[in-house]
Order: structure tokens, then C-alpha cells, then sequence
């Protein structure tokens, strides 16, 4: 999997992608960051929301402020005329929704009952209804005439309150009768009378942050996190329509809005908005003019367009602007663009188009791909992966890139160079097309993992480490890229730490499995994996020092190996990243003792079943080895009977603790005996260690298969179930409901002999049903059938 990367800063417009950039014809100075914009119904006044919690109304005609509404005590996330433009509502990350007469401009109610901070409010079509959402997933129904709260639904599990809560943005369908909102990874749509749940859009989306129904109500949109916008139909249920955005960890998140006509998106493109055709599903215009994130965009009824950043301006732009050129064709034998400007923080993976301009490219594909070259920026290549080129037509091909990180402090410029080979009838000259690249300005902060050094971790043995922030300064949000040796380590947990104040945004680790093609020799590969973390926050910023995240990993090997810093990015509330200085952790290994004890491979001063675990996951390596205890070059089956044999007499038969039962199976030790018995060694030594595994593999094999307790129980959302097996097996689980109906079948399938009551071995359930769903809270039994033995248990769900 190719590592996410994002967005920052758009410097560079995209002439190259013959997309014209307009102007604004007005700009409206609100003082104060804007987070939200809006026409009335009449499109003379733009109302807008800012950071500092007030509200301005602007007159579009005399281009003047005409009013400042104040009372929110934190940022205004959203504003919303009613339909007769006598009412707007504002919601506030203070938790409340105020109410304002347009006529009067008094504040004629405060809605109180969230609790938390409220991201999206919408009128209804009639004007009789308000809908907000808010941070806990929860949607309140409001009667605009009594100020009453008249329904409530929706609302995240604790696990995701836990991490802080999310977006929650409604809107209704312009007949007034479904209200749709976003609930988290999901896009519920709610029939307002019934008030019930009528449908629900789920498939493979990622924090929904924006959703907006087409005028004519038969398409419904939404922006998520994964940078994207997606179009689905309302009354199939299917996506018809996606929309590419830049991939990005930190502000702004991706707004949209359809045009009056239904015919466009408008979307916010960090400093830009930029503009879809629907038809065609491609850009037509970048509208650019703001020197910082865009948070908010609206367009009027005659198709004009108003943004909101937080550069504190409020940009119009007129209908013929919004509705933009056709694309131009490329000027130039050889056109390099992407779909977002370069920077040195999306480099790696980013897609490159190469256009050729009255020329064409030749139909072999493997020769386009060794034809094409990259160079201007040290670390730059194009991909080593399968399908980095690929050809697009006769005139297009697309290049992924990767890049190693080095790091740039000044803009550079890619070239790339197609070669002759790959282009019919050349005149032998290869061709080369510029590109420039935004580098990231370093910041005074240093981000780095401690503690270090640190020495190894047995295997199986837990590691925690911190990720520590000195002199930091504005910072709402960060990413950090993580290296570490996959044969040293193996990861557990990540968690975000406590640096970022208030409500805090996790993106779910992404994992690049990067193993790099290099042996040393045939049997043996070697390589690294890299993780990327990233969170950020709505609520202010941080400053000096504290802990961006925690790193949980267990040990693989009794190994030396490092765990780096990379692509350290922090976010301020601006939307402006800076690199920081990173220092990495060092894992060691204690120095040698003096009388070195055979068989002691992690050098505690004992043999024990620690050093049986390290030589059975070297079994196989070569080469110098620790494990390698006859010292012929080879870990194998005689280095771990050898290990066995070196225990201390009363370490023939080890504590199984769960350490223990995580790394060896009674299956491991039998495998293990098996190939010592197809050695023809008598010696004494040799033996006892025989005898030794021998034991080993009687304390691992229960003497009765049996049914245990599962944990957690009392759960939610999900729980372990253990179980002894004493012979083989063919293994099934049951769930049943307190009144007999089944619930759910695991089967686990043919086992062998063992205790399976780890995390790693124990049976799983995930608390759904056969069809996915999550069941209700309350009493359940699970019914253990391995064989001829059969057990039942029961167990509890607690929401």
C-alpha cells in the first residue's frame, strides 16, 4: 500500500493543466478567520461565519458590512438563511445554535442541548424546521416557531467519543422530506415525519465532513476524508460519480456546494475553490486569490460564488468567472502536469501526466517505461512498482513517482525526459517537460522517539515509545512517518498523545509494507516498513513540548535496529505545514558478558524459553548469528535443541505464561520434533534437549479440550473466546440469542492440539450478525463444537 499524502500550500496555479485562473471581482475583510459563507434566498447578502465567533452580514450591491452579530463564545462552524431569508441560524463549536432576525438583526433564541461543538446547521425548505449536527454524531430537529427540540437522532459509540468525535453535517433534500446526514464512515437518510432511518450509504467512505443534496433532489453528494467528493443516486443507492481531491491529514477540510443549475461543484482545494462539470466529471476552473485555507463555499441563485478562508477574507466571484473556459490544449512538444501542484510532502506516490503535442507515443508500454526519467531533485525516480507507467492513449502516459525523503529547503523543479525510443516517428531528440515543486520551510521544533537507545526486546516482549515535541509553536495538527525493521519489531498499538488541546481528529495509521528486493543471500530478505500517523485539531493550537503520539511494538528478534523519524509536518492553524527536526531511537543489544553462557541469546544471564523463541524465528537465517550455536553459518533445528538442552534443570518444563503462549504452539513444537527426530544424533547432549521439547510440548497440550470465559465480558464492541483443544480437531462456534435464534457461525476449521486462548489464537467476534449488522445490546450464548466435545457459555453486550 502506497503511503497517503496531502496537500499543503497552493502556490503554483494550474496553467499546466490549461485551466485559467480568475480573480475575485470582490473581497469582503471579515478581521477574523472565516469558517463558513452563505447567500441569502435573494443572493443580496453573504453572511459569514468566523473563528473569533461572530457573524457578518455583507451587502453585495454596495459591497459594505452591514451588520456584526456577536454571542458565540468559539468559532462558527456554520451559518444557514431560512427560505424566506428573514431568519439565520449559526452554529457554534460553543455548543449552541443562535437564531438572528434579518430585519431587527437581534438574536431571538439560543438552542441549547448538544453539549458539544455543533459543525452543521440547515433550514428546511418550509423554513418550519432547523436541523444541527454535531461533534457526537448526534442530529437535533429544532421548530423554528417554539425554539423546541422535536426529535434527536444518531450519535457515535463510545470508542469514537472517546477519540473525540467528528463532523456531523446534515442537509435536506429540497422537498423537505428526507434529511440526510454524515455519521462518521457513513451517509444516513432520515424520513423527517417518521423520523426512522430509510436508508444508509456506507460503502468504503471515510470521515464524512460535507453532504449536500442536487437541486432537483435526485443526487446526493458528500465529501469525506479521503479527499474525495462522490456523487450517489438517491433512489438506487449507487455511486455514479467520483471526484477526485487532494489527499490531506490537516486543514481544510473539503467543502462543497452545487450550482443553482445542478450542473457544477464548487470545492474548496486548500487556498483555491476549485470547479467540477458533472456531466463530464472533470475540472474546469481553479478560482485563486486567498493566501490561506478556503473553509467555506456558496453559491448565490444567479450562479455566482462566494469563499471563506482563513485569511479572514470572503471572495465573489461573477458567474461567468465560476462558470470557467473550456481546457485548453497544452502548448509545447511535452507537457508534464498532475492533478495538484507538487510539494515536497506529496511527492512520493504523486501521479505525473506527460502530454504530447503533435506527436504520439509508441503502443509498447514496457518501452514508454524505460524511455521515461527523472532528475532536478535528489531522491525523485520514477516508481519501482508494478504499472509505475502507464500508457493513457496515443498522447498521454502517467508516472508514479517515489521519493526517499531527503530533504529540500528551497522550490526546485522536476524534469522528465522522454526519450526517443517511446516516441513514434521522432527526429531522434528526446523531449523534456518542467515541473516545479513547493519545498516545506523547516520549523524551530523538534519532534523526536524516546527512549533511546533502549535495549531489544525479547520476543514477544512489549516496547512502548513516545513521540516528543520541543518548541513547538501554533501547531494544530502533524504528521509523522515512522521506519522500523519488520524483523525486529512488530507493531501493536498506536495512540495519539495529549499535545493537541481539545477535540482531536486520528487518521488511522497507513502502513507501506516497502520491503525493498535486497538479499543477503537466497533465502533471506531484507527491508523496512513504514507507518504514517496523523492527527489534527478544530480547537486552537499547542506550544512548547509534549507527546505527539505513543508506539507500542513487540519484539520479533533479539536484534540491533533503529526506529526513524521521517517527514515530520506540523500544521498551524492556518493551514501552513512546517518540517521539523526529527532524532530517531536506537534499540540495542547489551554488551557481550564477559564468559559468554551457550544458548543465552538475548544476554540475561539465563537459558530459558526467551531463547528458544529467538532461535525458532531465526530458524532458516544465515550467515553471522547469535542463534547459530554449532557455528556451521545455518540456524536450524540442532542450534534450537541445542538451546533446549542448555536450560537449567528446572526450566524443563517452563511457566506458560502468556508471553509464552503467544510465541509457541504445541503445533510449533511438534513440527520442531519432528525434524530433530530425522536427525540420526545420539550424542547425550543432543538428547536432552530432545527431552526438553518433549516436556515443553506436554505442557502446551491440554490434557481436556474445554470451553473458557470470553473477554472482555461484559463488551463492546467486540470479545475473544478461548478454548483447549486436546486432540485435533475440526472447530465451530455458535451464537445464539437468549430466545435460540442463531446469531452468528464462526468456523475455524480443522485445529490442531493447543491452548487457544491468546489474542492471536483465541476465536473472534465482532458483535455482527451473519449480514454484517451489529447486533443489540443484552444476553447471548456461544456454543464451542470441536469433534465429539461440545460446550456452551454465555456472555453480555453492553452498550
Amino acid at each position: 500500500m502506497k503511503r497517503t499524502t496531502f496537500l499543503i500550500s497552493l502556490i503554483f496555479v494550474f496553467l499546466a493543466m490549461g485551466l485559467q485562473t480568475i480573480p475575485a471581482q470582490v473581497v469582503f475583510e471579515h478581521g477574523s478567520g472565516v469558517t463558513s459563507v452563505m447567500f441569502s434566498p435573494d443572493g443580496t447578502t453573504v453572511a459569514s461565519g468566523a473563528v473569533d465567533g461572530t457573524v457578518k452580514l455583507w451587502n453585495v450591491e454596495t459591497q459594505t458590512d452591514v451588520a456584526t452579530f456577536e454571542g458565540h463564545a468559539a468559532a462558527v462552524a456554520s451559518v444557514a438563511f431560512s427560505a424566506n431569508g428573514i431568519l439565520l441560524a449559526s452554529g457554534s463549536y460553543d455548543g449552541t445554535v443562535k437564531l438572528w432576525n434579518m430585519n431587527t438583526h437581534a438574536n431571538i433564541a439560543t438552542l441549547q442541548g448538544h453539549g458539544v461543538l455543533v459543525t452543521s446547521v440547515a433550514f428546511s425548505p418550509d423554513g418550519g424546521t432547523l436541523a444541527s449536527g454535531a461533534g457526537d454524531g448526534m442530529v437535533k430537529l429544532w421548530d423554528v416557531a417554539t425554539h423546541q427540540n422535536t426529535a434527536t437522532f444518531g450519535g457515535y459509540d463510545a470508542a469514537i467519543l472517546e477519540e473525540g468525535g467528528w463532523i456531523t453535517p446534515v442537509a435536506f433534500s429540497p422537498d423537505g422530506g428526507t434529511l440526510a446526514f454524515g455519521a462518521m464512515d457513513s451517509i444516513e437518510l432520515w424520513d423527517v415525519a417518521a423520523e426512522e432511518n430509510i436508508a444508509t450509504f456506507d460503502e468504503s467512505l471515510e470521515g464524512v465532513v460535507s453532504v449536500s443534496f442536487s437541486p432537483d433532489g435526485k443526487t446526493l453528494a458528500f465529501s469525506s476524508w479521503d479527499s474525495s467528493i462522490q456523487l450517489w443516486d438517491v433512489a438506487t443507492g449507487t455511486n455514479t460519480a467520483t471526484f477526485p481531491l487532494p489527499s490531506q491529514y490537516f486543514l481544510p477540510l473539503p467543502a462543497f456546494q452545487f450550482s443553482p443549475d445542478g450542473t457544477q461543484i464548487a470545492a474548496t482545494l486548500d487556498e483555491n475553490v476549485a470547479l467540477w462539470d458533472i456531466e463530464t466529471g472533470t475540472q474546469i476552473n481553479t478560482l485563486f486569490g486567498h493566501t490561506e485555507a478556503v473553509r467555506s463555499v456558496a453559491f448565490s441563485s444567479d450562479g455566482s460564488l462566494a469563499s471563506g478562508a482563513l485569511d479572514g477574507t470572503i471572495r465573489l466571484w461573477s458567474p461567468s468567472s465560476a462558470a470557467g473556459p473550456q481546457e485548453s490544449k497544452p502548448e509545447g512538444p511535452l507537457v508534464a502536469s498532475t492533478a495538484f501542484p507538487l510539494t515536497e510532502a506529496n511527492l512520493y506516490g504523486n501521479v505525473v501526466t506527460l502530454t504530447l503535442n503533435g506527436q504520439r507515443f509508441v503502443d509498447e508500454e514496457w518501452t514508454i517505461e524505460y524511455a521515461i526519467s527523472v532528475s532536478g531533485i535528489e531522491g525523485v525516480a520514477v516508481s519501482s512498482s508494478y504499472f509505475s507507467v502507464e500508457r493513457i492513449s496515443d498522447t498521454e502516459v502517467t508516472v508514479e513517482l517515489e521519493f526517499d525523503g531527503t530533504d529540500f529547503d528551497t522550490d526546485a523543479t522536476l524534469a522528465f525526459t522522454v526519450e526517443a525510443d517511446a516516441i513514434v516517428d521522432s527526429t531522434g531528440q528526446g523531449l523534456t517537460a518542467l515541473i516545479p515543486v513547493t519545498a516545506i520551510q523547516n520549523s524551530n521544533a523538534t519532534v523526536s522517539i524516546s527512549p533511546s537507545p533502549v535495549v531489544s526486546a525479547d520476543v514477544g516482549e512489549q516496547l512502548t515509545f513516545s513521540i516528543n515535541i520541543v518548541d513547538g509553536e501554533n501547531v494544530a495538527g502533524y504528521q509523522a512517518t515512522i521506519s522500523y525493521d519488520p524483523t525486529a519489531l512488530q507493531p501493536v498499538d498506536f495512540t495519539n498523545g495529549d499535545y493537541l488541546p481539545g477535540d482531536v481528529f486520528i487518521v488511522d495509521p497507513v502502513v507501506d509494507y516497502g520491503i525493498e528486493e535486497t538479499f543477503f543471500d537466497e533465502e533471506r530478505w531484507e527491508g523496512s516498513v513504514t507507518v504514517t500517523l496523523a492527527a489534527n485539531t478544530l480547537a486552537g493550537a499547542a506550544n512548547g513540548n509534549g507527546t505527539l503520539a505513543t508506539l507500542t511494538f513487540k519484539g520479533a528478534d533479539f536484534k540491533a535496529s533503529t526506529l526513524a523519524l521521517s517527514q515530520c509536518y506540523l500544521v498551524d492553524t492556518a493551514g501552513k505545514l512546517r518540517e521539523a527536526h526529527v532524532e530517531n531511537a536506537e534499540i540495542t543489544l547489551p554488551p557481550e558478558p564477559a564468559e559468554k553462557i551457550l544458548g543465552d541469546i538475548n544476554s540475561d544471564d539465563v537459558v530459558n524459553i526467551q531463547d528458544l523463541t529467538i532461535v525458532g524465528a531465526r530458524l532458516g537465517q544465515r550467515g553471522e548469528n547469535s542463534a547459530d550455536l554449532n557455528g556451521d553459518h545455518l540456524v536450524d533445528i540442532v542450534d534450537l535443541v541445542l538451546v533446549a538442552n542448555a536450560f537449567g534443570a528446572d526450566a524443563a518444563a517452563p511457566s506458560l505464561n502468556p508471553q509464552v503462549l503467544e510465541q509457541l504452539t504445541a503445533a510449533d513444537v511438534k513440527s520442531w520434533l519432528t525434524q530433530a527426530s530425522q536427525l540420526t544424533r545420539t550424542d547425550p547432549v543432543y538428547l536432552r534437549g530432545i527431552s526438553v521439547l518433549e516436556q515443553l510440548l506436554m505442557a502446551l497440550t491440554p490434557k481436556e479440550t474445554a470451553l473458557l470465559a470470553n473477554y472482555p465480558n461484559p463488551f463492546n464492541p467486540e470479545t475473544w473466546i478461548p478454548y483447549h483443544l486436546s486432540k485435533d480437531a475440526d472447530v465451530t462456534l455458535h451464537i445464539y440469542a437468549v430466545n435460540g435464534t442463531l446469531v452468528r457461525t464462526l468456523t475455524l476449521g480443522h485445529q490442531a492440539a493447543g491452548m487457544y486462548q491468546t489474542r492471536s489464537r483465541a476465536a473472534y467476534w465482532d458483535g455482527r450478525n451473519e449480514f454484517g449488522e451489529k447486533v443489540a445490546s443484552g444476553l447471548y450464548f456461544y456454543t464451542l463444537t470441536a469433534g465429539d466435545f461440545t460446550a456452551t457459555r454465555k456472555m453480555l453486550i453492553r452498550k
